[in-house]
Formats: structure tokens, sequence, C-alpha cells
């Protein structure tokens, strides 16, 4: 006869203590703080890529591109931009300053993702060809 394991289910508030005293970046999966790996040679094109088209547009204004190594408190998040690395694909997740809610949008090859919050745009065929990421399986 076996046994149910039992395991601790870390809220999000235990996530946030952890990685503010930890040397290792972590995230939450499903109530488990899990340490995390190493990207793909893909990924690091693609932050690599990002990095370089944001800090020329960012050149000379208040704000800068950083290295994924920075951490921010969750509270100062108004975008999150998820880039597919296996597709040219990008979701924007933005939040309102006015109500604070999330708002969702997806692109595709041939259009522009807007971060308003900093001024700039994310060209997709740039940022794909930048990274070597061939436009196949868009």
């Amino acid at each position: 006869m076996s046994q149910a394991t039992w395991r601790h289910r870390y809220t999000l508030r235990d996530y946030l203590d952890v990685e503010e005293v930890s040397v290792v970046r972590h995230e939450l999966i499903d109530g488990e703080i899990v340490a995390m790996a190493g990207g793909t040679p893909e990924h690091a094109a693609l932050a690599s890529a990002i990095s370089a088209l944001l800090g020329g547009q960012l050149r000379g204004q208040p704000c800068r591109s950083y290295s994924a190594d920075l951490r921010i408190r969750v509270e100062a998040l108004r975008a999150y931009v998820l880039v597919a690395q296996d597709k040219r694909r990008v979701e924007l997740w933005s939040r309102s300053t006015a109500s604070g809610e999330w708002a969702y949008a997806v692109y595709r090859p041939g259009e522009q993702v807007p971060l308003e919050s900093i001024g700039c745009r994310l060209d997709l065929n740039d940022l794909y060809s930048a990274a070597g990421v061939p436009a196949t399986g868009s």
C-alpha cells in the first residue's frame, strides 16, 4: 500500500522572501521553489538582441536596459514580455497605470511590440533576425 507524500506549497510571499536573500535565481512552479537552470543558446541570443535593440532606443533617456540578473520588485512591474525561442512570437502583458489591470496581446512576424512604459518598440523581424532565429515555425 502506497502512502501519499505531503508537500509544502510555498506562497508568492515565501518565494519573494527567498529571492530577496538568495544568490541563486529561483522560480515558483506549482507551489514549489525551484532553482533556475541556464538557458539555451537561442534564449541567450534573443536576450542579447533585445538588450541591443532596446539599448539603442533608450540612449539619452532616463531608462536603461539590464540583463536578466537584475531583480525588481513585483509591485514596480508595468510590463512583462515573453519571447518564444522556437517560433517568432512575442506575448506582452502590460498593466494599466490608471486601473492596475493587466492586458494581454500576442505579436507575430511583421508586427512591432509597443513597450509604452519605456517609450520603445520591438520589431519582431529585427529581433529574431538579430538573434539568428530562423523564420520557419512562425
